[in-house]
C-alpha cells in the first residue's frame, strides 16, 4: 500500500510539474525549436506560449510591430486554437485586433478591426502599373466575420472606410470625402461595393478578386465642380462618357 501511496503521489507530482512547464513555457524556446516557416521571422519574444509579445513579425518580407497574443486554452478542447491578436501602437503606421479561431479545416475572424495608412499600405503592396496616382489618408477595416477554409474566402462582412483621403496624380489632386466599401466573399472570390462622395467626384462601383488573383474593376465616376480642369478633360481617355457628366470605366486583370 505504501509503495501504491508513493507511486501515486510521485505520479501526482510529475503531471503538476509538467503542467507548470506546460503553463509557463517561453515563447522565445518555442520560436526556437518551432519548424517555422522560411517566410516568417521574429524577433524580441518574450513572455510564454500563452501569453506573450513579440517586438517584430515578417511574414513574406511584410513587417508588423508590437505583436500581443492571448491563448484560451478552453479552445483547445473542442480541438481549436484561438487567440486574442493585438498589433502595433498608436506609433505604428498598422494597428489591429481580432479574435483568431483555426481548426484543421477552417480559420475565422471576429471582431477585428485594423487601421493602417495608406501610404504603408501602397509601399507593402504597389499599385499596378497603369495606376499613376498615391493614396493618402488612412484606411480602416471593421470585419464581423470572416471564414476561411483551403479553398479561400468562404464568407465575409466587413467594411472598410478611408478618412482624411485624397488621390495625387500628375495632373491634379483629388479629395476623397467620405469613401468606403462594404466587404463580402463567396466561393473564394472577393467583392467590393464602393461608394464615395465629394465635391471633388463621386463614385460608385464594384471591385472583384477571383482566387486566381484576376480581378474585375467596374465603375461610374461623376465629376464634381472643383474638380481640377485637367482631371476633367482626362476623364474621356479613362472611361466612356454616359451623356449625363458621368463615365463608366471598366478594368481587368491580374495582382
Amino acid at each position: 500500500m505504501k509503495i501504491k501511496k508513493i507511486l501515486g503521489l510521485s505520479l501526482t507530482g510529475l503531471l503538476a510539474w509538467a503542467f507548470f512547464l506546460l503553463v509557463n513555457l517561453p515563447a522565445a524556446f518555442v520560436y526556437q525549436v518551432a519548424p517555422v516557416p522560411g517566410n516568417v521571422s521574429a524577433s524580441n519574444i518574450s513572455g510564454t506560449v500563452w501569453s506573450g509579445q513579440a517586438g517584430e513579425v515578417t511574414v513574406n518580407n511584410v513587417t508588423l510591430t508590437s505583436i500581443n497574443w492571448d491563448i484560451k486554452p478552453s479552445a483547445l478542447l473542442r480541438r481549436a486554437l484561438e487567440a486574442d491578436i493585438k498589433v502595433g501602437d498608436l506609433q505604428s503606421p498598422v494597428s489591429a485586433e481580432a479574435t483568431v479561431r483555426a481548426t484543421t479545416s477552417e480559420v475565422s475572424l471576429t471582431d477585428t478591426t485594423v487601421d493602417v495608412t495608406a501610404q504603408w499600405l501602397q509601399s507593402q503592396f504597389p499599385m499596378p502599373d497603369f495606376v499613376i496616382v498615391d493614396v493618402l489618408g488612412n484606411i480602416n477595416l471593421d470585419v464581423q466575420t470572416m471564414n476561411l477554409t483551403r479553398q479561400g474566402c468562404q464568407s465575409l462582412d466587413g467594411l472598410v472606410a478611408l478618412e482624411r483621403s485624397s488621390l495625387n496624380s500628375p495632373f491634379g489632386d483629388i479629395r476623397l470625402g467620405d469613401a468606403g466599401a462594404r466587404l463580402n466573399c463567396e466561393a473564394g472570390t472577393l467583392t467590393a461595393s464602393v461608394n464615395q462622395s465629394s465635391s471633388d467626384i463621386s463614385t460608385e462601383g464594384q471591385f472583384t478578386l477571383r482566387p486566381n488573383m484576376s480581378f474585375n474593376l467596374a465603375a461610374t465616376l461623376t465629376p464634381g465642380e472643383e474638380m481640377p480642369n485637367q482631371l476633367k478633360q482626362g476623364l474621356d481617355f479613362l472611361g466612356q462618357s454616359e451623356g449625363d457628366d458621368s463615365y463608366s470605366l471598366s478594368f481587368s486583370g491580374r495582382l
